[in-house]
């Protein structure tokens, strides 16, 4: 402790060699003598041994703690209790409690009790996590505002990106156009401002028309504005993770996307028929990319390349067929046939195409014959089994009985149709007599199966008019 010289005093003859003095000593530093010195010969001087005990404590100092720091990094401060003069008030024995402008801050918990070891000072551990400018304070948890102290102005910025917060998405319809904000936030959620790195988008929507991937800068201060088009309807979802970091990423779950309107219909389920079966089916109106257009409420009319087919009329779709509804037609001829459903006002379409119809049971036969015949010579004639609907019966399996309206003639035995004729099968027939005569073809089982043919059968001495094949 540097020396402190103080008033000086001129002995009386009063004094008789000894005078008291009043001196107060503040530091406890001082551990030293109090030395007294003639002023006139130095050699004259003497000294006392004084150690100076500090008060007990008056107030609190906080020290050591980063004027600047990163959200949540872990730093050492000192707490020391102080007499009213300074000095480490080492009998101090008090309980302290800390606090903060940061409410997330990770401080000491419960308080701690100094003890004698401590001699009035203790180093503890903290964490700020807020970013921003925050302060750190300690006190005495009996005395209060009376021992207290405060760091101010303690600079927290915020740490490394760690997740996406993704918001502004709201409930759209298919292929609008929505504009949505990506921020970036650290481990605690503070807005991670220097995040410069490159962010890859996505979505549960395979059909979403998404972002680019996009290089922050520093300008954007870890916030940037984006624009996607949604086009599936449902839930769906955006996601958003940095390029090369799968581990920091952030999304906007449960989107609503409406359909939008209907730009075509889908005809289907009319399975593979039988002529003259009724069958159902259904029209579905969809939007451009494949939602069912919910809210169509047009008129939809039913045609065929079937032009036997007996079809539905127009129907308008109400609110309760969410742009479905089913149908019943009927096809009746053979092949591969199409239905076609379309709303000319909104100049949409749509169809179900090689829907295959067989022929029904046979219901009659064709029998074709050249128009005129020579008596007894040998000619052919064609039998052909058809349903109701003019379709070639090729499943006919019957046994049919031929005859001629005159008699005579040399007909074939009753013949049973095979597989392998597919409902046709030709005969050799020679007549006998000249003049008009009819050949019919009838089912031995079933006679409501038949069909004729007339011929101009000539003598075999020439001449004769014509004839005809028929029914």
């Amino acid at each position: 402790m540097c020396p402190v010289r103080g008033a000086q005093y001129t002995f009386t003859a009063a004094d008789a060699g000894t005078h008291t003095f009043s001196a107060t000593l503040f530091h406890d530093q001082f551990e030293g003598n109090v030395t007294v010195t003639d002023t006139a010969d130095a050699a004259v001087t003497g000294a006392a041994v004084i150690q100076v005990t500090p008060l007990a404590a008056s107030t609190l100092s906080l020290t050591g703690f980063p004027a600047a720091i990163s959200a949540g990094e872990s730093h050492g401060f000192t707490v020391t209790a102080l007499d009213a003069f300074g000095n480490v008030a080492t009998g101090y024995r008090g309980r302290v409690g800390f606090g903060s402008s940061d409410l997330r801050a990770s401080l000491p918990l419960g308080g701690y009790s100094f003890t004698a070891a401590d001699a009035g000072t203790h180093t503890f551990s903290g964490a700020l996590i807020s970013a921003g400018l925050q302060w750190l304070g300690v006190s005495d948890t009996v005395t209060g505002g009376a021992l207290t102290a405060t760091q101010e102005g303690i600079v927290v910025s915020p740490g490394a990106a760690a997740s996406f917060t993704l918001t502004g998405f709201t409930a759209t319809t298919a292929g609008v156009a929505q504009s949505f904000t990506v921020a970036a936030s650290d481990a605690f959620g503070n807005r991670a401002t220097n995040f410069v790195g490159a962010v890859h988008f996505s979505s549960s929507d395979p059909q979403a028309a998404l972002p680019a991937d996009y290089q922050f800068t520093a300008t954007d201060a870890g916030v940037h504005t984006f624009s996607a088009a949604l086009k599936t309807a449902g839930m769906q979802s955006l996601g958003i993770a940095e390029v090369g970091n799968g581990a920091v990423t952030g999304g906007e779950p449960g989107i609503a996307v409406a359909p939008a309107a209907a730009a075509s219909f889908v005809a289907a389920g009319f399975p593979a028929t039988t002529a003259g079966v009724a069958q159902s089916f259904t029209v579905t109106a969809r939007d451009a990319f494949g939602n069912v257009a919910t809210g169509y409420l047009g008129t939809a009319a039913l045609a065929s390349s079937d032009t036997q087919a007996d079809l539905p009329a127009a129907y308008t779709f109400i609110p309760a067929d969410a742009g479905v509804h089913t149908f019943m037609a009927t096809l009746k001829t053979a092949g591969a046939q199409s239905l076609i459903a379309q709303d000319v006002a909104a100049g949409i379409s749509g169809s179900e195409v090689g829907i295959s119809v067989s022929a029904a049971a046979a219901t009659h036969f064709a029998v074709s014959a050249p128009p005129t015949a020579v008596a007894g010579k040998t000619f052919s004639i064609v039998v052909t089994a058809l349903d109701a609907f003019g379709n070639l019966a090729v499943g006919y399996r019957g046994k049919i009985h031929l005859s001629d309206g005159v008699g005579g003639a040399n007909l074939p035995s009753d013949y049973t149709f095979t597989g392998a004729d597919n409902g046709v099968h030709t005969f050799s027939v020679k007549l006998s007599s000249s003049g008009s005569n009819t050949i019919t073809a009838v089912d031995v089982l079933n006679t409501a199966i038949r069909g004729s043919a007339s011929v101009n059968v000539a003598s075999s001495g020439g001449g004769g008019g014509g004839g005809g094949g028929g029914h």
